[in-house]
C-alpha cells in the first residue's frame, strides 16, 4: 500500500525523530483508511508535517510522494466515471453499451453522477440511459428515490415510463415517491402502459399503506382498460394481509368484471391472500368471500375462473364442507379442469366432509358425477 512508504526514512543513529515518526503513522494511516481527503485536506497535512516535524530532505520527499499518489488515484476515478458518463451520450452503441457495464460494475459510487445526468441533460435518450444505469446499479439512495421522481414529470413518456420501472425496483425504499406515482396515473395525457406500470409499482412500494390499498382499489372499479385493472389485481394481491379494502374490491370485480382475464387475476388475488389464513379473520371470509367465489364456481363463463373459484376454496381450510352442494355441481362441468378442480378440493376437505359428500352422491342423477364422488369418498375413507 502506498502509505508504507513512509518508513524510508534515515535509519542513521543521528537521526533523532524516529520514534517521533513512529507515533504520528497511525494519523496518517488514520487519514488514508477514513474518507479520501479534499485535496486541500492532504496539502495542509504536508505542510503541518514538513513544518512541525520533519526537516530531513528524503522523508519529506517520500512523504509527498505518498500523498501526491493518493490525490492522483482520486482524480483518476472521478475522471474515469465521468468518462463513462459521458460515453452514454456516444451514438456508437457499442461504446454506450460497454460504459453502461463498466458503470454497473463500479456500482453505488456512480449514483451522484447518474443522478446529475438524469436531472441535466437535454437528451431524452440520455435521460432514459441515467434511469436504466440507476436501475442497474441496484442500490436506491434516496437522493436517488428523489430524482426518479421528479423524472416522473419529465417532458419524454420514454423517461417516464423507465423512472416507473426504476421506482418499482426499489420497492420499499421508494415510498416517497407514492404521491408522485399517483399524480403520474391520475395524468390523461399518459397512456394506458404507463397506468398499468404505476399500479405495479404502487404495489410493490407500498400495498399495505391505506392510502395506497384504497387507489389500487378504485383502478381496479374504474380504470377504462382491462390491462390496468389486471394490474390492479396484482398489486392488491402483494398487500401482507386482507383487509376491509382489498377483499371487497377483489370480490366485487370477480362478479362484476365484463373481461374474463380480469376476473381470473382478482381470483389469483383472492387466492394468494386465503393463502396468508392466519392474518384473516374468518368472519370476513365466511361474510365477503363465499359468496363472490359460490357464485364464480356457479356462473361464471370462463371456465378457467370457475377453476381458480374451487381452487381458492381450497385455499380458505378449515370447515367449508357447506360448500360441498356447490362443488360437487362442478363435478359436472364440461371443462376437465373445472372437474378436478373439484375433485381435489372435495378430497381435501377431509372426513369432515364426508357426510355432505355421501348426501351430495345420494341425490346425484349424473352418472359421471356420481362415479366421482364414490371415488372422492373412498380417497378421504377408503373403509367406507
Amino acid at each position: 500500500m502506498r502509505f508504507l512508504w513512509f518508513w524510508h526514512y534515515n535509519d542513521s543513529p543521528s537521526c533523532r525523530f524516529r520514534d517521533t515518526t513512529v507515533l504520528f503513522l497511525p494519523d496518517f494511516l488514520h487519514l488514508l483508511a477514513g474518507k479520501q481527503p479534499s485535496c486541500n485536506e492532504q496539502a495542509q497535512y504536508i505542510i503541518s508535517m514538513r513544518q512541525t516535524m520533519f526537516h530531513r530532505t528524503n522523508i519529506s520527499l517520500t512523504l509527498v510522494f505518498v500523498l501526491t499518489a493518493s490525490v492522483s488515484h482520486a482524480q483518476t476515478a472521478d475522471e474515469r466515471l465521468r468518462g463513462l458518463i459521458g460515453n452514454l451520450r456516444s451514438a456508437q452503441s457499442s461504446v454506450v453499451e460497454k460504459a453502461r457495464t463498466e458503470i454497473k460494475k463500479i456500482g453505488t459510487p456512480a449514483i451522484p453522477y447518474l443522478n446529475d445526468l438524469l436531472k441535466n441533460d437535454t437528451s431524452s435518450r440520455v435521460r432514459r440511459e441515467a434511469v436504466l444505469g440507476l436501475m442497474r446499479v441496484g442500490s436506491f439512495a434516496q437522493s436517488s428515490v428523489v430524482a426518479l421522481s421528479k423524472a416522473l414529470d419529465d417532458r419524454d413518456p420514454g423517461v417516464r415510463e423507465a423512472a416507473v420501472m426504476a421506482l418499482q425496483s426499489a420497492g420499499s425504499n421508494a415510498k416517497s415517491a407514492v404521491p408522485a406515482l399517483i399524480t403520474l396515473f391520475n395524468n390523461p395525457q399518459n397512456s394506458s402502459q404507463i397506468r398499468s406500470y404505476c399500479v405495479s409499482a404502487l404495489g410493490r412500494i407500498g400495498s399495505d399503506a391505506k392510502e395506497v390499498q384504497v387507489f389500487l382499489a378504485n383502478a381496479l372499479k374504474r380504470d377504462s382498460d382491462s390491462h390496468v385493472r389486471i394490474s390492479a389485481a396484482q398489486a392488491l394481491a402483494h398487500a401482507t394481509k386482507a383487509t376491509n379494502t382489498t377483499l371487497p374490491a377483489l370480490q366485487d370485480a370477480l362478479k362484476n368484471d365484463k373481461d374474463g382475464s380480469v376476473r381470473r387475476f382478482c381470483v389469483y388475488a383472492i387466492s394468494f391472500l386465503l393463502g396468508n389464513t392466519g392474518v384473516i379473520v374468518p368472519a370476513m371470509i365466511d361474510a365477503m368471500t363465499i359468496p363472490a367465489l359460490s357464485k364464480a364456481i356457479q356462473k361464471d363463463k370462463d371456465g378457467e375462473v370457475r377453476s381458480l373459484a374451487i381452487d381458492a376454496i381450497r385455499a380458505i381450510g378449515g370447515d367449508v364442507s357447506a360448500l360441498v352442494p356447490i362443488i360437487a355441481l362442478a363435478l359436472r362441468d364440461n371443462d376437465s379442469t373445472v372437474r378436478l378442480s373439484a375433485e381435489n378440493t372435495l378430497a381435501a376437505m377431509g372426513q369432515s366432509a364426508v357426510a355432505a359428500l355421501q348426501a351430495a352422491l345420494n341425490s346425484e342423477k349424473d352418472s359421471q358425477a356420481a362415479q366421482s364422488l364414490r371415488q372422492i369418498i373412498k380417497r378421504i375413507n377408503p373403509k367406507l
